[in-house]
């Protein structure tokens, strides 16, 4: 049968695999901060969940990470098959694996976009940055994927180490051949995420520099992990695109891990129910996918702006906080005296 709101659902994220061959600092996967059970799924079972997306929910597009997706041995055979049902297919890579025989692949297979982590400008700062010494291998994957034919995205996540430099690494991406930006501050998946957090103060001199770097270049620019209206209003950046967590309702991205384990998004460390074993419309009755798009914490209780936001993002708030009804951790710390909340 088919999810009765399945246009809501548009796009899903598979996690291949839990392997890695980055050791990022602010790495927000679930099972890098709590227990979880080994990898099981091989092809014919990432098939069969494939199949019941498109079945139940008629997805328009799946994007693939990990861990390191390109990692998992018959990740090229998985988007092959998810190309041949005419649903589009991005990449979430480290770049380290994409040579320009896999990059030749996954353009000829049709993947529309190759996001890849940029951190750094330079060699020394992107091995502190991403726990390997491999920035050659980084870089010259969006040169194989730009000598193939195919699009890749340059994503800086920025910490409060590295976000002054991020208009060096716009300027890095551009020289690269990278058709876009995308600029993710740090979003807390554990206690000790709280120290990479940047200033109210950081984030907005680096999108006012980003800002007219994009009109400059005319290289869209999107802030992807949501910066709330409260810390800072991002309308007047007009050459930036911005959004809200959608909060498991329409345009959400639910997540599937290694096990088939489905979750409201890639953030969220909570497992609905097992995607081989349980209908999606089962899983998305789950009564934690109603707290998910209810819950509200106290702290923005009354504020207008929280109409907008939904308070943030609420699976930080679970995977930081236990609780689903607390305040997004990076609100909270905008809270303190000297930072501000506008």
């Amino acid at each position: 049968m088919f999810f009765s709101r399945r246009a809501d659902l548009s796009s899903f994220v598979l996690e291949l695999t839990p392997d890695c061959n980055h050791r990022c600092a602010w790495c927000y996967n679930a099972w890098r901060h709590r227990d979880f059970p080994p990898p099981s799924l091989g092809l014919e079972d990432w098939k069969r969940i494939v199949l019941k997306l498109e079945r139940q929910a008629r997805p328009r597009r799946i994007a693939l990470s990990g861990g390191e997706p390109l990692l998992h041995p018959q990740a090229f055979e998985l988007i092959e098959f998810i190309r041949a049902r005419s649903i589009g297919v991005n990449l979430l890579t480290n770049g380290s694996l994409l040579d320009e025989a896999k990059a030749g692949r996954l353009v000829k297979a049709g993947v529309s976009v190759i996001e890849i982590p940029l951190p750094a400008a330079d060699r020394e700062r992107h091995a502190v940055a991403a726990g390997a010494d491999d920035f050659e291998a980084v870089t010259a994957a969006f040169a194989n994927v730009k000598v193939k034919g195919g699009s890749s995205v340059a994503v800086f996540v920025a910490t409060k180490e590295n976000i002054d430099r991020c208009g060096e690494v716009f300027e890095f991406a551009v020289f690269l051949g990278a058709r876009g930006f995308m600029f993710n501050r740090v979003n807390p998946a554990s206690r000790e995420h709280l120290d990479l957090l940047p200033s109210p103060a950081q984030l907005e001199r680096a999108l006012g520099e980003l800002d007219a770097l994009a009109a400059k270049h005319r290289l869209p620019v999107s802030v992807s992990v949501p910066v709330p209206p409260c810390v800072l209003d991002l309308g007047r950046f007009k050459n930036i695109s911005y959004g809200y967590c959608p909060r498991g309702g329409k345009g959400s991205y639910y997540t599937v891990d290694f096990c088939g384990n489905l979750r409201t998004c890639n953030h969220s460390p909570v497992a609905l129910g097992n995607l081989l074993e349980r209908d999606l419309g089962g899983l998305l009755k789950h009564p934690y996918v109603s707290r998910f798009k209810e819950e509200l914490p106290a702290f923005c209780r009354g504020c207008a702006k929280a109409a907008v936001c939904g308070g943030c993002c609420p699976a930080s708030a679970e995977a930081v906080c236990g609780d689903l009804a607390a305040t997004d951790p990076f609100v909270k710390a905008c809270a303190r005296p000297g930072w501000g909340v506008k």
